[in-house]
């Protein structure tokens, strides 16, 4: 009988041991076959590649951040086949690494004598008066949400970028400086978080971005790198002036999965898209939605999107609170025990679309010919 360049005939039942029904359900969740491939031969091909053996070894064994597991090359070379047969366009993070996850932890300060327009009371203050219990709620993120949420990055050993008003520097500047000597990231966020670019004129825009990047500097003893609109309400005319200032990538639009390259006539930028479900959906409910979801999702990413981004965003005056908190730690519990995933910042992923000289890497473009 002859067998095909898989070493399989279809007319032969196929018996695998116990630990290849993880290969195939490996196989099946990365969605590894394409139409015009025969998914049994497909099977056959992975199984004689014993892919059973690195998934039965490797399967749920925490891995080094920065290490390319025995795994990833062995999909790696199964993708490349996929997309050489299909004329997909392979997207990869650095060292092959499946899935990018970034934290983006929100420090904000509304002005003097306001509060939140949302809180996680039921019943608000009338209008006109005075929410004495809003701004002490929302003032609990730089007294101590930021500071828990520090500590909680050193225990899960995992980098985060603090998308902060500048405000909270000049208030606060002891959490903000420990932002930096902790090794992570600061963003500039407007000066006071109960201000929106799309009020202001071009001259206002100007000032306000670049006053809060000085304010942050000064603070922090470092220059903010990206910019994050507060409520994500960017112009037009800010992106051209982020440009000008040289700021290597900004948070706000919600157009795509992945990140872009904008040019303008001044200079390029990078979009990194936000993401739509943060803590504040669990302020009057579980918080344990928050960790159902993310892990649903980096889930679905991970077995059926390799090259995709994963953004999870908390506030330190609602996220630093030991309910939040605890969820990150059981999250990125959960997360660890997975080959291959990045675990880096914004301006990590920036930089690594710079370096790739590539201006969008469409979904299409990814998973259809």
């Amino acid at each position: 009988m002859e067998l095909n360049h898989c070493g399989y005939h279809p007319s032969i039942p196929l018996k695998f041991p116990p630990l290849f029904d993880q290969a195939q359900t490996a196989a099946l969740s990365l969605s590894l076959a394409s139409p015009e491939v025969n998914h049994d031969i497909l099977i056959a091909w992975v199984y004689r590649h014993r892919l059973y053996r690195l998934l039965g070894s490797l399967w749920g064994a925490r891995r080094e951040h920065n290490s390319t597991s025995p795994i990833t090359e062995t999909l790696g070379r199964i993708e490349h086949w996929r997309h050489k047969m299909t004329g997909q366009t392979p997207f990869n993070w650095p060292s092959g690494k499946r899935i990018a996850i970034y934290l983006n932890i929100q420090l904000e300060l509304w002005s003097e004598g306001c509060a939140p327009t949302y809180s996680v009371q039921t019943t608000g203050v009338k209008k006109g008066f005075v929410d004495t219990s809003g701004i002490s709620w929302s003032q609990y993120g730089c007294k101590v949400g930021a500071w828990r949420l520090i500590r909680a990055l050193e225990a899960l050993k995992v980098p985060a970028t603090f998308v902060t008003n500048a405000k909270c520097g000049e208030l606060y500047p002891a959490v903000v400086k420990q932002i930096i000597q902790s090794g992570h990231d600061i963003a500039a966020h407007g000066i006071w978080q109960n201000e929106s670019l799309v009020e202001m004129s071009y001259e206002e825009q100007f000032q306000n971005i670049r006053t809060c990047f000085d304010m942050l500097e000064q603070a922090s003893g470092k220059r903010p790198e990206g910019w994050k609109s507060t409520a994500s309400a960017i112009t037009p005319e800010a992106v051209d002036i982020l440009i000008k200032q040289g700021v290597l990538w900004f948070a706000d639009r919600k157009d795509t999965d992945l990140p872009t390259r904008l040019h303008t006539e001044h200079g390029s930028i990078v979009s990194i898209p936000p993401t739509e479900y943060s803590d504040n959906r669990t302020l009057k409910g579980n918080p344990l939605d928050f960790y159902d979801v993310y892990k649903e999702t980096f889930d679905y990413l991970y077995h059926h999107e390799p090259g995709s981004l994963l953004n999870l965003t908390v506030h330190c005056h609602s996220g630093g609170r030991p309910t939040m908190v605890a969820i990150l730690h059981k999250l990125y519990a959960y997360f660890a025990q997975f080959p291959d995933v990045w675990f880096t910042t914004h301006g990590e992923i920036a930089k690594w679309m710079n370096a790739q000289a590539v201006d969008e890497i469409t979904y299409p473009s990814r998973f259809f010919k």
